[in-house]
């Protein structure tokens, strides 16, 4: 079976930024400590262009999906857990206002020897172990400074068949 770090597609070209959701709570590469104090129900703001996209995926400053793909990676691993954000516009005439959620996804330690680091500590080449993925379909690396959220071949065909919009996937070597 194939693998794949889950990210927004480089074809999405202005998706939402919501300036004002503190980086420091909601982290970049989150831990599962850091998601326990996040608060439920979080409100937060974008700034509002005529060319904004709102997507099923956002990942600054920490991946948010939304409740559809939410959906989709809770059937592969229901173990995921989540906290809900309502962003809403700026522009008061706009009511494009999505719902995201920030998820907790198991992490597990299977990153392969071949694996080439950077020397700031940040990952060169992903390459995964496939003896220590077992049967995990959705889940997070452990002990890397990077989050990668890694999807197995079924996840990404449930995600596409469902034409969930701005979710880009980038084949990871495993051995």
């Amino acid at each position: 079976m194939k693998y794949y770090r889950m990210t927004i597609s480089e074809f999405v070209k202005s998706s939402i930024h919501a300036p004002r959701i503190p980086a420091d709570a909601y982290k970049h590469n989150m831990s599962s400590e850091d998601f326990q104090v996040l608060p439920e129900g979080f409100v937060a703001y974008y700034l509002y262009t005529d060319d904004i996209e709102i997507t099923d995926i956002l990942m600054e400053p920490t991946m948010m999906v939304s409740p559809k793909l939410k959906k989709v990676l809770t059937l592969y691993n229901d173990k995921i857990e989540g906290k809900s954000i309502k962003i809403f516009p700026t522009d008061e005439n706009n009511n494009l206002s999505p719902e995201y959620w920030v998820l907790n996804i198991p992490e597990i330690q299977c990153l392969s020897d071949k694996v080439v680091f950077q020397p700031n500590g940040t990952i060169e080449k992903l390459i995964l172990n496939r003896n220590d993925i077992g049967l995990n379909d959705v889940f997070k690396i452990q002990g890397t400074l990077e989050s990668f959220v890694i999807v197995s071949t079924a996840v990404v065909e449930s995600i596409l068949r469902r034409k969930l919009y701005g979710v880009g996937f980038q084949e990871v070597e495993v051995v």
